[in-house]
C-alpha cells in the first residue's frame, strides 16, 4: 500500500534524525511567508524565501536553521544557526527575514538578510525551518510544494507563492520580498510574468442599482518599461461593444428565408452540423472570465499585503 506523501516525508525526517514535535513557545509562530523559485525567464537569480513572525512573543533563536530539500528529499542548501548573530533578540510580530541567492543583490539592488548556497528546487521540494539540539532536529515550520499540491502548488516562473492562511499558499503576480528592516526588493524583469504585462487595478461589473452600464475595468502595466500591445486594443474593443457592431453572421443567418424551415416536412430530417463559435468570440469570453478571476485574486493579494504591512507598522 502506498503511503500518503506527507507521511512519507515525516518518515524520511525521522530517519535523518528529525523529531517532528511542537516548536517552543518563543518560535511557534515563525513561518514561511512567501517564496519564489525562478524568475520569469526561468533564471534562479531572483529566488528567495521570506520568513515572518506571524504572532507575538517570538524570538530569534540561535538554534534555528533553514533547509531546502529537492523533490526526492535530498538537501539542496542548509543554513544551520541562521539567526546566530541575532540570538536572543525579540522578533516583532509582522517582521520579515529575507533569504535569497547570491545573485539576488546584483539583480534587485537589495542585499538579503542572508544567502543560500544554492537556490530552491524549481520542480518541487520542501522548505524547512528546524531547531537543532545536539543530534535532535525539531521541525518548527515546513512547506512542501509540488505541481500536484492543493496546499502549496509550485508557482510558475516570475510569480511567488505567499501564505494566504497558515498551511495554504496562493500564487502572487506581484512578489514582495521584504528584508528585516522593511526594505522591499523589486526586479520587474524577474518578478513580472511576461504572459501578463498588465494588471487589473480596479473592476466594477455594475452600478449599485444593478445596471451594467456603469461597469468598467481599470488596468495598468506591471512595470514602467512595458507597453500595451494589440491584445489590449482587442480587449478595449470587446469591452466597449465595438466588437459586436459588425458581428460575423451565423450559419442560420446565411441561409435564405426559404431554406430556413419547411412548412411541411418532406423527410425525417438529419442532425445539423455543429458550428463552433468564432475564435475571437471564444477568446473574448475567456479573456473577460480570466480578467475577473485575476482581478479578484489581485484584490485579495493586495488587501492581504496591505493588512500585513499595516500590522507590522
Amino acid at each position: 500500500m502506498t503511503r500518503p506523501r506527507g507521511i512519507a516525508w515525516l518518515a524520511g525526517l525521522a530517519c535523518l534524525g528529525f523529531a517532528v514535535l511542537p516548536a517552543g513557545a518563543a518560535t511557534d509562530k515563525i513561518v514561511i511567508d512567501e517564496f519564489l523559485l525562478r524568475c520569469a525567464d526561468a533564471r534562479p537569480d531572483g529566488a528567495f524565501v521570506e520568513l515572518v513572525a506571524a504572532g507575538p512573543g517570538q524570538t530569534f533563536d540561535g538554534a534555528l536553521g533553514v533547509r531546502l530539500l529537492g523533490p526526492s528529499g535530498a538537501t539542496v542548501s542548509d543554513l544551520p544557526g541562521v539567526f546566530a548573530s541575532r540570538a536572543g533578540q525579540p522578533w516583532a510580530e509582522g517582521r520579515h527575514f529575507l533569504i535569497a541567492t547570491a545573485a539576488f543583490e546584483p539583480l534587485t539592488g537589495v542585499a538579503p538578510d542572508t544567502v543560500f548556497s544554492a537556490p530552491p528546487a524549481g520542480n518541487g521540494g520542501s522548505i524547512v525551518i528546524y531547531r537543532r539540539s545536539g543530534t535532535t532536529f525539531t521541525v518548527v515550520s515546513r512547506v512542501d510544494y509540488s505541481s500536484s499540491s492543493s496546499l502549496a502548488a509550485t508557482p510558475p516562473p516570475g510569480r511567488s507563492a505567499f501564505r494566504f492562511i497558515t498551511g495554504l499558499y496562493h500564487w502572487s503576480p506581484d512578489p514582495s520580498p521584504t528584508r528585516s528592516d522593511g526594505v522591499l526588493a523589486r526586479a520587474p524583469g524577474c518578478f513580472a510574468d511576461p504572459r501578463r504585462p498588465i494588471r487589473i487595478t480596479e473592476l466594477a461589473t455594475r452600478c449599485g442599482s444593478g445596471d451594467r452600464s456603469g461597469g468598467f475595468v481599470e488596468i495598468a502595466p506591471t512595470a514602467d518599461d512595458q507597453v500595451l500591445d494589440s491584445d489590449l486594443t482587442q480587449a478595449r474593443r470587446e469591452l466597449t461593444g465595438e466588437e459586436r457592431v459588425n458581428p460575423e453572421p451565423t450559419a442560420a443567418e446565411q441561409l435564405t428565408e426559404d431554406q430556413r424551415w419547411e412548412p411541411v416536412p418532406e423527410s425525417v430530417g438529419h442532425k445539423a452540423p455543429t458550428v463552433p463559435a468564432p475564435d475571437e468570440q471564444t477568446f473574448a469570453e475567456e479573456l473577460v472570465e480570466e480578467g475577473v478571476e485575476d482581478a479578484e485574486q489581485d484584490q485579495m493579494v493586495k488587501a492581504t499585503r496591505q493588512s500585513l504591512k499595516r500590522d507590522k507598522i
